[in-house]
């Protein structure tokens, strides 16, 4: 019982660290992360630019297509 209920929870992290939940954390964590570098880095250096806004504008699905179709001559 104990073996199944560990590979349940590796299942359950494996699939959560490829989710896009956590490629969106890593990306605002590697935001961050850079932000803080610059701005010490920069300290004198007017970053107000670099601010997030609140965007409320609505999303819609795309229905954009690429042509791929050159891929295959490399």
């Amino acid at each position: 019982m104990a073996k199944s209920i560990s590979e349940v929870m590796i299942r359950a992290m494996e699939e959560f660290k490829t989710s896009p939940e956590m490629r969106n954390l890593n990306i605002e964590f590697g935001k961050k992360a850079c932000k803080g570098r610059v701005v010490r880095r920069f300290s004198k250096v007017d970053l107000g630019f670099w601010e997030e806004k609140e965007d409320n504008m609505e999303v819609e699905p795309s229905n954009t297509v690429v042509d791929l179709s050159f891929l295959h001559l490399m």
